[in-house]
């Protein structure tokens, strides 16, 4: 094995955060949230999925009209939200399904995914993982199969 430093330069640029082209390429939505829950990261399929902009993402966090709901359709409450409910307990919230509304499709999408508390350094993180199940979700079924 070659360390880095012992790599073309080149080759150490390209390379040089082999994890952040990952989080770019993946197709499940990722958002990286603080302490505070601000947006820290969101990466291209989460703006895809959602149907919003890395702008629009910043604006609508914890705004009324931004809002989901549960697979009966009631709309969730903050503190039932799967973020607030990792925040609240510090531990992971696994395979939630909840329902959001993409304004770019008009349309109402199901969601399933986790998130996930880690703590770097003396900074505690959010990571919110999901991918679209709308094409699962049947009318009349509780959550998606």
């Amino acid at each position: 094995m070659t360390s880095d430093n012992q790599k073309p330069a080149g080759a150490r640029a390209a390379g040089a955060n082999p994890y952040k082209r990952l989080f770019r390429m993946l197709p499940y939505g990722v958002v990286l949230f603080d302490a505070t829950l601000s947006i820290q990261e969101v990466n291209p399929a989460a703006m895809r999925i959602l149907g919003l902009s890395e702008r629009q993402f910043d604006r609508r966090v914890g705004s009324p009209e931004w809002h989901f709901t549960d697979a009966d359709g009631r709309r969730l409450q903050f503190h039932e939200l799967p973020l607030s409910r990792s925040f609240s307990s510090g531990k992971p919230v696994r395979n939630f399904t909840v329902g959001a509304f993409n304004p770019r499709s008009n349309k109402q999408i199901w969601l399933r995914g986790d998130v996930l508390p880690h703590q770097k350094g003396r900074q505690r993180q959010y990571w919110a993982v999901f991918h679209d199940v709308t094409k699962e979700f049947e009318p009349g079924e509780r959550e998606p199969a």
